[in-house]
């Protein structure tokens, strides 16, 4: 028994030995690789990544032989991932790099690729990868086109807003003004933006406005806007009436007339104007009681502007547009008590002074009234007005019904009031009585001598007071007929020269609206006739008086106040 066991275990590591011998012979005779691996990149698709895209380069070992290779790959930016495939038995790979979705400027990766095998070679090698830069994110303003009129303090409610951030946020955003100007309440939200831009004074030309937009990559983008402004001409005073030069965009405050009383309003409009395409735009502000005009810079006459509370006119503005200055040509006057009077060489509304033309003829008002009625033509017709589409406006006539129809005919500039013999034919009052003791007979300042809240003129100026009138008749003054060229019958007569202190002044034949509305005794009629108001009342027969030239005779007198007549200015 024992013996068995000893040969058994004898043969075993007989067996055992042999094996190892074997193994050992096999290991002799395995040829060891002494030469290093090499590595070359492949690049098949170059070696430019662009965000939220991958990135394929191959590569190639060489002297493997027979070893069994791995590789690893890493980047010298965590935000680039890579991964690398097998390496085949005959040495080929493939590196992927995976760029992120947002790359914020164009960069290089370096990616190191490390190769080893199985009889503990190793190798590595680098390539420089060129990370694009993503696109950069946009802003765009609300409008593509800002044309403003600017005036000292205007402001201008800029929108603006930020395109293709993709995964990035906005983290602020600084407003940029021009000189002249100042930046405030700059607001993002989201994407969308807004700030105001206030000029610091009157400001023409353009203007270019920019904003810093960041995101929270560190990028920064400047957008800029150019801004075309136009210099805004400011009342100097108030009044119903402004001289206004065609082009112009004019800025005036809603109050009444020349006082300093504020109009309450919440809109405007223009009611009329002389010329087509005269009165470009009314805007306003009305919490500031404040409205500009811009006018087309070819057109010359009139436009009224209308401002309303509640749909209801409050008060009327007319614009005299014109090239004229009225400091121009004053004619010097003294009446019978030495009192010296500068009267204005035109009618209001007039746009020249040269006897034969149209434009040498002024609106037409009711006494007392603020807005006036059409100007007429040389044959014997009122010209048309227009409103802002450019459809005719047409003037209309209605009955005095109230014991005070001034607010009334405030509110209604487009009607013409009649009266009845119990009232004279008055607009303003239905019995004589009223005009007397009433602040009516004081409208244009007939009574107090100041120039009040309805008087027409423009600031610095008023109606002429009736003394004014009385002179033309006095020695000191000169009137001469002045008729159509090559004529001389009473149909031909334009008007008359005025001469006095060695100035002339035209005063034309320009006609009349009579009491009931009805156009009468212009150019054009055989008797053409100039009557002209002043702003004096005579209480006692509900009248104001006036002048009166005929082709046989000049006088002044009291007229019905529902005549429609020019008005002369004189210096307050």
């Amino acid at each position: 028994m024992k013996r068995n066991f000893r040969n058994n275990l004898f043969q075993s590591v007989l067996l055992s030995l042999a094996a190892a011998a074997g193994l050992l012979a096999s290991a002799c005779t395995e040829k060891i690789p002494t030469s290093q691996l090499s590595i070359v990149f492949l690049n098949a698709d170059g070696t430019t990544m662009i965000p939220d895209d991958s990135l394929k380069i191959g590569f190639a070992v060489s002297n493997i032989e027979k070893a069994k290779v791995t590789a690893s790959v890493s980047t010298d930016d965590e935000d680039y991932h890579a991964t690398v495939s097998e390496v085949s038995s005959t040495g080929e790979g493939t590196v992927t790099v995976y760029a992120p979705e947002l790359i914020p400027q164009t960069k290089t990766v370096k990616l190191t690729l490390k190769v080893e095998d199985n009889y503990s070679r190793t190798q590595e090698t680098t390539e420089e990868l060129t990370a694009s830069a993503s696109d950069l994110f946009t802003v765009s303003y609300a409008e593509k086109d800002y044309s403003y009129t600017a005036g000292p303090e205007d402001t201008i409610g800029m929108k603006f807003t930020v395109s293709n951030l993709g995964v990035a946020s906005v983290t602020s955003a600084e407003a940029v003004a021009p000189d002249g100007f100042s930046v405030s309440d700059v607001v993002m939200d989201g994407n969308s933006g807004s700030f105001t831009l206030t000029s610091n004074g009157p400001v023409t030309g353009n203007y270019e406005v920019g904003v810093n937009v960041s995101d929270d990559y560190g990028r920064v983008v400047n957008a800029k806007q150019s801004i075309a402004y136009t210099a805004v001409t400011i009342a100097s005073a108030n009044a119903n009436t402004y001289v206004v030069a065609p082009g112009s965009v004019f800025r005036f405050n809603a109050t009444e007339g020349s006082t300093s009383t504020a109009v309450d309003f919440d809109s405007a409009e223009l009611t009329w104007q002389t010329v087509k395409g005269m009165v470009k735009k009314v805007s306003y502000v009305a919490d500031k009681r404040q409205l500009t005009v811009t006018l087309d810079e070819s057109s010359v006459g009139g436009a009224l502007i209308s401002v309303m509370d509640q749909g209801t006119v409050v008060w009327n503005y007319l614009l005299w547009i014109t090239d004229y200055d009225p400091e121009e040509n004053i004619m010097s006057i003294l009446d019978e008590n030495s009192k010296s009077y500068s009267v204005m060489d035109r009618n209001i509304g007039a746009s020249s002074a040269i006897p034969g033309e149209a434009s040498s003829h002024g609106f037409f008002y009711q006494w007392g009234r603020m807005q006036p009625f059409a100007s007429p033509d040389m044959e014997g017709n009122l010209n048309p007005v227009f409103n802002a589409a450019g459809d005719t406006v047409r003037f209309t006539s209605e009955a005095c019904t109230e014991d005070n129809n001034v607010a009334v005919a405030t509110a209604n500039p487009t009607v013409y009031y009649t009266g009845n013999s119990a009232n004279n034919y008055s607009w303003c009052v239905t019995r004589k009585s009223d005009i007397a003791t009433d602040a009516i007979s004081d409208l244009w300042g007939g009574v107090t001598g100041q120039k009040m809240s309805h008087d027409p003129c423009p600031a610095g100026w008023k109606v002429a007071p009736i003394a004014v009138f009385s002179t033309f008749a006095g020695t000191s003054v000169t009137l001469d007929k002045v008729f159509r060229e090559g004529g001389s019958a009473n149909s031909d007569l334009l008007g008359y020269d005025i001469t006095s202190d060695g100035k002339t002044s035209f005063f034309p034949n320009q006609g009349e609206i009579m009491p009931a509305f009805k156009y009468a005794n212009g150019q054009g009629s055989n008797w053409p006739c100039g009557k002209m108001w002043s702003a004096t009342v005579d209480a006692t027969y509900l009248r104001g008086f006036g002048a009166s030239v005929s082709p046989s005779s000049y006088r002044t007198g009291g007229f019905s106040l529902a005549y429609g007549l020019p008005v002369r200015c004189v210096k307050e």
